[in-house]
């Protein structure tokens, strides 16, 4: 069940999943990048507390555990997670370079 809360006379409006015990932060625990899709990183959220294109890239790799900090991917599989992590840099940079 959700609530809608309203602050600052009405200008800022917030959506309170009231089901989750813990709210999903802005930014992922792990790649540090934004959480961007509400519904799919904040379940990614709940299950292993990282976003939803980590868990995706990494919920089938063998050897994971996103709960014990020697088996997350920084960790076990470095040469996949620097390139992940390049990847990422790059689908955030802006298409358009404005000078």
């Amino acid at each position: 069940m959700s609530s809608i809360k309203s602050f600052q006379d009405g200008r800022v409006i917030v959506i309170v999943d009231e089901s989750s015990n813990k709210p999903t932060p802005i930014f992922c625990d792990v790649c540090k990048f934004p959480m961007k899709n509400l519904s799919e990183d904040s379940q990614s959220f709940q299950k292993h507390g990282v976003c939803s294109r980590c868990d995706g890239r990494f919920t089938n790799y063998p050897g994971i555990d996103w709960n014990t900090e020697s088996a997350i991917p920084m960790n076990v599989a470095k040469d996949m997670w620097d390139d992940y992590m390049k990847e990422r840099l790059l689908l955030s940079k802006p298409i358009i370079n404005f000078k």
